[in-house]
């Protein structure tokens, strides 16, 4: 049996500069994530390098998540993350 092998990296770190650039093939985003060099250990460092320049398929999930209630007002200390 041949299945496709995981080479996620998982890491943590601050979505810290969001910019849209024009390129000549049109508009693009650029993110900037920072990422504390005490939580990359070699391995995952070396891992970074070999991927860039590579499509990459990112899940950003934020530090605080939402609490979905029934109630409409939002709960405290919560923000509405994305409009439904």
């Amino acid at each position: 049996m041949s299945e496709i092998k995981n080479n996620a990296i998982k890491l943590s770190g601050e979505l810290a500069n969001i910019q849209v650039k024009s390129r000549k093939d049109g508009k693009i985003t650029v993110l900037r994530v920072e990422i504390p060099s005490q939580d990359l250990d070699d391995s995952v460092a070396g891992k970074l390098f070999k991927v860039q320049g590579s499509n990459v398929e990112l899940d950003i999930l934020p530090a605080q998540l939402e609490l979905d209630t029934d109630e409409p007002e939002e709960a405290d200390g919560q923000t509405e993350m994305f409009e439904q």
